[in-house]
């Protein structure tokens, strides 16, 4: 049981995690594309 709340705990911190560093690198992508002039957007 409580192998089992650690493990969820830790899963439930990765995907919080993996969503976070996501959002960064969608805003860094799209702060390229506004700031180039090859894609003009």
């Amino acid at each position: 049981m409580i192998q089992d709340g650690i493990l969820d705990a830790r899963s439930k911190n990765s995907i919080f995690f993996f969503s976070y560093k996501l959002d960064l690198f969608r805003t860094f992508i799209y702060e390229k594309i506004r700031g180039s002039e090859f894609f003009p957007v």
